[in-house]
């Protein structure tokens, strides 16, 4: 295991007295079990590296006021967790460039229920919302500037549904838009597309056997 040892070691033999600091015990590597770092004036650490409770690695950050709120740490193979150290609220992911920045927003669980949000900065609303329980699960889509007002989700088995959010009814519904092209071609065994038509301005259907048919 590796560990922390020093640039200078002494060269002299150890004396005879286990009880006292020898010259072997400062020249050995030292093995760190956690690191707290603190500001000058913090009263709670800024950082903490270390493991938890089940010997997960794990990263603790906070502001230096209150006990660490931010939590990254190990779960399984290959699987990090981020989340709100001790809590089940969620937390904000933000990655940021010159121009503008962009935050994930896990923001819980209720039961089997999951949610997951962006936002782009200036933004005061969700401009994706993902969501998903034990039957369905479903995306939210906005501008940013308001509530998100499209909704798609899984409605039945393999079927999926696109409504106005929080509406429905005559005259609420959602509208598709679909770039004209020549032609998709022939989708594979199976499948079929859907697609308009730049040479008849129509909406098509083509089968797995190339059969191309106007809808109207």
């Amino acid at each position: 295991m590796s560990g922390i040892t020093h640039a200078k070691v002494s060269g002299k033999s150890d004396g005879a007295d286990p009880s006292k600091v020898l010259p072997s015990d400062w020249n050995a590597a030292h093995v760190v079990t956690e690191v707290d770092i603190a500001a000058g004036g913090d009263t709670q650490n800024r950082l903490t590296a270390g493991l938890d409770g089940s010997n997960n690695p794990q990263i603790l950050l906070g502001d230096g006021t209150d006990t660490p709120d931010v939590r990254l740490y190990r779960t399984d193979a290959g699987a990090a967790t981020i989340d709100q150290n001790g809590t089940s609220h969620g937390t904000f992911i933000t990655v940021s460039s010159n121009y503008q920045s962009a935050a994930l927003d896990v923001v819980g669980h209720s039961g089997h229920q999951v949610t997951s949000s962006w936002y782009l900065d200036g933004d005061g609303y969700q401009r994706t919302t993902i969501q998903g329980d034990d039957s369905t699960v479903g995306m939210f889509l906005g501008s940013g500037a308001s509530t998100p007002d499209l909704y798609l989700y899984r409605c039945a088995v393999s079927t999926l549904s696109i409504d106005a959010n929080g509406t429905g009814g005559a005259g609420n519904g959602a509208a598709i838009r679909l770039s004209a092209m020549t032609s998709p071609g022939t989708p594979a065994a199976g499948y079929g597309y859907l697609y308009f038509s730049s040479v008849d301005k129509k909406l098509h259907v083509v089968n797995d056997a190339g059969v191309d048919t106007a809808l109207g």
